[in-house]
């Protein structure tokens, strides 16, 4: 396991999913270079909402989600806010996604979903 903070979530994220980079060039072309951390990890949510839709790209979600579980496992909490604030939040916003993707997730991710999930349904207090 990669360890992975904050600062460097967004370069290792272009690092290991390189066929993000032109939709993350795109939102920093839209935004002005005005992007955090949060923003684009919300994007790459719909990136990987994308790749759920085609069906065909197996490959690239399953690195996607090996990343991600590298991430949600940091002990940084900031770094685990980008996998569950910004992330699953935006991917929840599509049941269909999370049903597709819950089988890439790793322990760690599908804690944090469950957690956000729980929380939605009035059982939990808000995430940690």
């Amino acid at each position: 396991m990669k360890v992975i903070t904050y600062e460097t979530a967004v370069p290792e994220l272009l690092r290991v999913i390189p066929e993000f980079k032109g939709q993350y060039d795109g939102l920093l072309a839209f935004l002005k270079d005005a992007t955090g951390p949060h923003l684009v990890f919300a994007e790459f949510a719909r990136f990987v909402m994308n790749q759920l839709r085609t069906r065909k790209k197996e490959p690239v979600l399953r690195r996607s989600f090996e990343f991600l579980e590298d991430v949600a496992k940091s002990e940084e909490k900031e770094a685990q806010e980008l996998v569950q604030m910004s992330f699953l939040e935006n991917l929840g916003k599509e049941r269909w996604a999370v049903e597709g993707a819950r089988r890439f997730m790793g322990p760690t991710t599908l804690t944090l979903l469950n957690e956000i999930e729980a929380f939605w349904a009035g059982e939990a207090i808000p995430p940690r």
